[in-house]
């Protein structure tokens, strides 16, 4: 895990000093995404708003999510999801690879709790799955835009658009929910 996090962080610092808009992350499968998450959700993106922090050194957004299934943790009908990025008055703060919500927007979400008790996406764009009809059917896509996914070794991983069946993907999770633990 050592070795991990130093090449996660030398890959870091040498983007750092480019313009690059992309934050590189490390690759997790469904099955990392299913174990070290501490919820996951399936519902819709309500609204969203953006605020700064105590500080008022960074901006963060929050999306209301309405919950129409736990796949994993307690159940809420509602939960609120903090990220990185927004803009407040004429301040925009962007993050690449932060997952981005729209009002409406049907989603699956792995989650994980931060130290203040909030809601965060695991693995950045990784643990947000969009929800749309194709061929009269729910379909489960995964996009990573705005990262970087690399492999443990480093190298680009190779991620095709994962695409399945909204009942299978959700009956896939559970069954990988119910097998690992954090």
């Amino acid at each position: 895990m050592g070795r991990r996090l130093s090449l996660v962080l030398f890959l870091f610092m040498v983007g750092y000093g480019t313009e690059s808009r992309a934050t590189i992350v490390l690759q997790m499968s469904l099955e990392e995404l299913a174990g070290r998450s501490d919820a996951v959700v399936h519902g819709l993106a309500e609204r969203s708003w953006s605020a700064w922090d105590d500080e008022r050194g960074k901006i963060y957004t929050y999306t209301l999510v309405r919950v129409d299934d736990s796949l994993k943790g307690p159940w809420r009908e509602r939960i609120v999801v903090k990220e990185l990025g927004g803009t407040v008055g004429d301040m925009t703060m962007t993050v690449g690879g932060a997952p981005e919500f729209q009002p409406g927007e049907e989603v699956v979400l792995f989650l994980v709790l931060d130290r203040q008790g909030d809601f965060r996406t695991l693995g950045f764009t990784q643990g947000k799955f969009e929800v749309q009809t194709e061929g009269g059917q729910k379909v489960v896509v995964r996009r990573t835009e705005g990262a970087t996914i690399v492999t443990p070794d480093g190298l680009p991983a190779r991620l095709e658009p994962r695409v399945q069946t909204l009942a299978e993907f959700l009956s896939w999770v559970r069954v990988l929910a119910s097998r690992v633990r954090r």
